[in-house]
């Protein structure tokens, strides 16, 4: 017999009155089973043989298959015909931004996403980055780390913002802090954030009132989004 009914996800349900059909329904629930899960765990020795372990071998690796390996404790993305530790090349996309004088204004928000200074150090995959606003394709974990380098004695907050490059601190989702000496400050953050797919993220500065701000200079920035773990 054909499902009677299906729940909120998909999955095939069954009526008490129905007639029977093993062959059909457990086929039926195994598809439904093979297209829905997918994430495998296991072994590193597991992970690096040609196909599924035992009893489903010799069934190869597809794209997309997640691996949550138990002996190194890490995440893993079967793509291009190999595994991909966070799913993600290079663990994720860092980039990086050319210095710049005059951008700040003692006490005001500036938003780090000025056209054509930003390249692209690490590419990964499905994360892309436009003039140093990152999107993000698919859904989960992230860790996200950056750190500016300042020309200039200053203090001030480095945040990073989720969907928004308003300046201000709209769609803050982690942010940190620093101070310097002997004409250089660096201000760093380190969060972990969860996101939907294509949700973007993107940097801003609060300056201290000190007006060394106004002249100071970004000597240069550095922005780090990696996959830890995919929505499930």
């Amino acid at each position: 017999m054909a499902r009677d009914s299906q729940g909120s996800h998909g999955q095939p349900q069954y009526s008490t009155s129905g007639v029977p059909a093993d062959a059909a329904d457990m086929s039926e629930l195994g598809n439904y089973a093979a297209l829905v899960g997918n994430i495998v765990v296991g072994t590193t020795t597991q992970r690096n043989a040609p196909t599924l372990p035992a009893p489903f071998n010799p069934i190869p690796f597809w794209e997309g298959l997640w691996w949550s390996d138990i002996t190194d404790g890490q995440l893993y993305r079967f793509t291009g015909g190999s595994w991909v530790r966070g799913g993600t090349a290079a663990d994720g996309v860092k980039i990086i931004r050319a210095g710049t004088a005059g951008i700040f204004g003692a006490g005001a928000w500036t938003v780090l996403n000025t056209a054509g200074l930003w390249a692209v150090d690490h590419p990964a995959q499905g994360v892309t980055q436009t003039n140093g606003v990152i999107t993000v394709a698919t859904a989960g974990l992230y860790e996200v780390t950056a750190a500016v380098l300042l020309d200039a004695t200053v203090s001030g907050d480095l945040i990073v913002k989720k969907n928004s490059t308003t300046a201000d601190n709209t769609g803050m989702v982690g942010g940190g802090s620093g101070s310097g000496t002997n004409s250089f400050t660096v201000l760093n953050l380190s969060a972990r954030v969860r996101l939907a797919a294509n949700d973007t993220l993107a940097l801003a500065i609060l300056p201290s009132a000190a007006a060394q701000w106004n002249n100071s200079i970004l000597a240069a920035s550095f922005f780090h989004v990696r996959l830890l773990e995919p929505l499930r």
